[in-house]
């Protein structure tokens, strides 16, 4: 997540919902970060995963996708994603 911190512009945010962010570090950098622990957030809820795609398509949030794979491909995705990314591997399902 560090890693992500040049491609924010000034007074960008940064949000995990998976606890990944080291707020303090962003902090240092003047970077907001947050990470959110809500029973709205996608772990928990459609409704959540559904406010983070509006946010998505109302430009409010900016997705890094690093490499698309087919279903099929499942494997080479997760052998793609351990040899480190910056940003979201999608898997396709057709």
């Amino acid at each position: 997540i560090k890693a992500m911190a040049p491609l924010l512009r000034p007074a960008g945010k940064i949000v995990s919902t998976i606890g990944a962010v080291d707020e303090s570090w962003f902090a240092q950098r003047k970077i907001a970060a947050e990470n959110l622990y809500t029973m709205d957030s996608p772990q928990w809820s459609h409704a959540g995963l559904r406010t983070l795609a509006e946010m998505v398509e109302r430009q409010r949030l900016r997705v890094n996708i690093e490499a698309e794979y087919p279903l099929s491909e499942a494997l080479a995705a997760l052998e793609r994603s351990k040899s480190g990314v910056n940003g979201k591997i999608v898997i396709t399902v057709t």
